[in-house]
């Protein structure tokens, strides 16, 4: 994605913990025509770059869950990307953006409030939150899973002992 980065994603850092991680979830403006993923699909199908997307940026896990959805289906989008998750969200709940993925942190709560609907949340397994929200793959893109996750990374080269210890510091934090 970004072949000028002036460092090496994978030597530069070493891991540290795992923070979290979480589904991404289908979401389009109260007032969509779109009910479903299937929707989505066929209009996307009819006339290919017609339905627009926004995520919080290039690359974010939203834009790489649109990419992925299009290479599995064979359609393609028109990728709007933002400069954050809220000013992306608000353009969908607005209606100047069709759809987007998201997290379920950030979408969660316009889904409960009616402003977006969900149509598919990206997990293998439906979520304890949504239960009436259908997986991608239960939507007809078999084996679709997508997960977001955050983690804490340091320099290559920190030393181990330091390495070691942060886990159980960030984990009292």
């Amino acid at each position: 994605l970004y072949p000028k980065l002036g460092y090496d994603p994978v030597k530069s850092f070493q891991p540290v913990v795992l923070i979290g991680s979480n589904p991404v979830v289908l979401v389009v403006g109260e007032k969509s025509p779109y009910k479903s993923l299937a929707d989505v699909l066929a209009a996307a199908k009819a006339k290919p770059k017609s339905v627009s997307s926004a995520s919080a940026g290039a690359g974010t896990s939203q834009h790489m869950t649109l990419e992925l959805l299009g290479f599995r289906t064979g359609t393609q989008f028109n990728h709007i990307p933002y400069r954050g998750s809220g000013p992306a969200i608000a353009d969908v709940m607005g209606g100047q953006v069709d759809m987007m993925f998201d997290t379920t942190v950030v979408a969660g709560p316009h889904i409960t409030s009616g402003k977006v609907r969900a149509l598919a949340v990206s997990s293998a397994k439906r979520l304890d939150a949504m239960p009436t929200v259908p997986t991608v793959a239960e939507s007809g893109v078999p084996n679709f899973e997508v997960v977001s996750w955050q983690g804490i990374f340091v320099p290559a080269g920190v030393p181990n002992f330091i390495v070691d210890r942060l886990p159980t510091e960030i984990m009292k934090i």
